[in-house]
Parts: C-alpha cells; sequence; structure tokens
C-alpha cells in the first residue's frame, strides 16, 4: 500500500469498454484507505485498466465490492489484477 496513490474499497457499479483492449471500470468508493484527488467515501471514482482479466484488467462483476491499490497517471486512475487486494465485504 506504500507504493501506491490511493487505496480503497468499492463496489463495481459500471464498467465502460473504450475500444477492444481497455476499459473504464466505476466503482462506488466505499472506504478509503488512502486518500487521492477525486477519492472520498461515497463518491464514484473512475478506474481505467485492460478490458479483460486475461490481459491482466480488472474483474467485470458489477455489484461486486473489491479492495484496490490505485495509480494515478495524467489525472487519471488506474488499476489492474496486480491491484486487486480481493473481493471486499463493505457494509451496506
Amino acid at each position: 500500500m506504500r507504493e501506491a496513490d490511493a487505496a480503497i474499497a468499492g463496489r463495481l457499479v459500471e464498467v465502460v469498454s473504450r475500444g477492444r483492449l481497455r476499459a473504464v471500470y466505476r466503482y462506488r468508493v466505499r472506504r478509503v484507505y488512502k486518500s487521492g484527488p477525486g477519492i472520498r467515501r461515497g463518491g464514484i471514482v473512475s478506474v481505467h485498466s485492460m478490458g479483460s482479466s486475461a490481459a491482466c484488467g480488472l474483474p467485470r462483476r458489477e455489484g461486486r465490492s473489491y479492495g484496490l491499490l490505485l495509480s494515478r497517471h495524467a489525472g487519471r486512475w488506474s488499476s489492474g489484477l496486480c491491484g486487486l487486494l480481493r473481493r471486499h465485504k463493505c457494509a451496506s
């Protein structure tokens, strides 16, 4: 977590494909472990990643909660399978 720019637990609410290889994963932030620009509890954060887990992209199961380590590059958040902590259980 020390190397991450931010760390959250969030519920995946939407996956928006950006071409064949990339996608934007939108999470409702349930808990903030390490804050960063635009990250606040209850807010939505967009995380850029590859479009499939075969290419180290994030899981695409909407409605599930995950713990994520995030990196910030060029003003946007990104992550991948290596930044996935585990399926995270959050209280509704």
